[in-house]
């Protein structure tokens, strides 16, 4: 044995991978009450831009062997497979980048403000979105994306108030050197 993977066994270790997301998604759906239901529950998966909002849900389209919706035009993710688990069809996700005002339910993505601004500019710059290039245009470019989007700080904001104020959601954030070490108060 080299200890190399074959590709079969590669390919295997991804989809092994990519299951226990749902393990999240379940538990949360377990704690409401709501898991098993025979109605799909619509549950908002939010975000900062640029923050892993469509990996989940290319993820979930996998697990679910169905399309992903989200609440921007052409931003759906059409099925890729037949389901992998049977566990997740008691919900639908909807993807948006605002916490919804009449749902209770929220699956809210936290990343990294840092890594999530300049990569969210970045996308914008390859995009046309803003011509800033040089390192000294950086604070123009991210205060002109704060105008389109508002800045990360202010997300994570109303992310907090949503939750103080009884709004069901589950947190899954990624992205940071140790975890609580930078945002806790």
């Amino acid at each position: 044995m080299t200890g190399r993977q074959t590709p079969f066994e590669n390919r295997t270790m991804g989809a092994t991978a990519r299951l226990k997301g749902h393990r999240i998604v379940k538990a949360y759906l377990e704690r409401q009450g709501r898991a098993g239901e025979a109605t799909r529950r619509q549950i908002h998966l939010v975000s900062y831009p640029r923050s892993g909002n469509t990996l989940i849900r290319r993820y979930l389209s996998i697990l679910q062997g169905r399309a992903q919706q989200s609440a921007y035009a052409d931003d759906v993710i059409d099925a890729a497979t037949v389901a992998l688990t049977r566990e997740l069809d008691g919900f639908d996700i909807v993807k948006s980048h605002q916490l919804p005002d009449d749902e209770k339910d929220v699956i809210y993505i936290l990343r990294d403000g840092r890594n999530a601004t300049l990569s969210f500019l970045y996308m914008n710059f390859l995009a046309g979105g803003h011509s800033f290039s040089r390192p000294n245009q950086t604070w123009d470019a991210i205060r002109q994306l704060d105008e389109q989007e508002g800045s990360w700080s202010e997300h994570e904001r109303c992310r907090r108030h949503f939750h103080e104020h009884g709004g069901t959601e589950a947190l899954m954030h990624f992205g940071y050197e140790r975890s609580s070490d930078w945002w806790q108060t």
